[in-house]
């Protein structure tokens, strides 16, 4: 003969969490950039300027040259100027 076990439910607890995750975004800057402040942008379209620095910011002189090796390094250290939180899910986790 099989004996069961029967489950006390006597002071059962469970730890139960809200798992709350989402996409930060936050816009550093900005630094104005024309041909006055990098001559290599001179002629170029907003659009081809957007390009040209996407590609080369770590290559091209920062605005701030005494502290900021280019304008990478400078925007990298920038306050932010604007921020979003997307994608928020919850959801009850233990």
């Amino acid at each position: 003969m099989t004996k069961k076990k029967t489950e006390t439910t006597e002071n059962v607890s469970v730890d139960v969490y809200l798992m709350d995750s989402h996409v930060y975004t936050c816009w550093r800057g900005p630094i104005r950039v024309n041909a006055e402040t990098h001559p290599e942008l001179k002629g170029m379209t907003e659009q081809e300027m957007k390009d040209y620095v996407s590609k080369n910011a770590s290559e091209m002189t920062s605005i701030d040259s005494d502290y900021y090796d280019n304008l990478y390094d400078q925007l990298i250290d920038a306050d932010y100027g604007k921020d979003k939180i997307t994608g928020e899910e919850y959801e009850i986790t233990f």
